[in-house]
């Protein structure tokens, strides 16, 4: 999960997206999922489900977030003329 979310998140930082644009997209994938476990789990495997559930996307959303925060790190400064070496985040 934290690979595939590392790579949505530089094709979705350079496609001109916001942090908040892409863990707006988790969180509607998460209730889509909960909302699905809930119609058809009964009550007592909910436990199971929690943790299946919540450790991947939460190892997703952090690693969006990383990602965005590492390629902000790289952007020009254009007070200081530099450019960040990204090649090979390009996607």
């Amino acid at each position: 999960m934290s690979r595939y979310a590392e790579k949505i998140a530089g094709e979705r930082f350079f496609s001109g997206y916001t942090l908040r644009e892409v863990q707006t997209a988790f969180n509607l994938l998460e209730e889509s999922i909960w909302s699905q476990i809930l119609d058809k789990m009964q009550v007592d495997e909910l436990s199971t489900a929690v943790t299946m559930v919540n450790a991947p996307l939460r190892a997703g959303k952090d690693e969006v977030a990383r990602t965005f925060f590492s390629l902000l790190t790289k952007s020009k400064v254009p007070s200081l003329d530099i450019e960040p070496d990204i090649r090979g985040m390009e996607q």
